[in-house]
């Protein structure tokens, strides 16, 4: 029986091979979460990518097994940490540095300035 997708061409079948199923990459044995720091504690059974469901961005800092570790960005737009097979101790935290505070300020200062100068269009 053909499937979605197959296609006869010239009384050839051509399709996409279902791949054999791959045993899971992986356990969680353990899971923290403190604000917006993990603490993730798992067993790679081969290398793999551990998954953050978190919007990525550049300020998130990994650390695997206390050393720090790279960062991805894993389709569609989620935070992953290379591993290799074994026990393994990841720690992932957001940290936008300075950013936060800059921009902060600056509101303060659009802010201000937006009511100083309505004010004194009122006045």
């Amino acid at each position: 029986a053909a499937e979605a997708g197959d296609v006869r061409v010239l009384g050839a079948d051509v399709r996409f091979p279902t791949p054999a199923p791959l045993p899971p990459a992986g356990t969680i044995r353990r899971t923290r979460r403190d604000g917006e720091d993990f603490t993730i504690e798992a067993t790679a059974a081969r290398e793999c990518v551990l998954l953050l469901k978190m919007t990525f961005h550049p300020a998130w800092k990994a650390t695997l097994d206390g050393r720090p570790a790279k960062t991805m960005h894993v389709f569609p737009s989620f935070v992953g940490v290379p591993l290799t097979p074994g026990d393994h101790e990841i720690e992932l935290r957001y940290d936008p540095g300075m950013t936060k505070p800059v921009l902060a300020v600056a509101g303060m200062i659009v802010l201000a300035a937006g009511i100083f100068l309505t004010r004194r269009r009122a006045g």
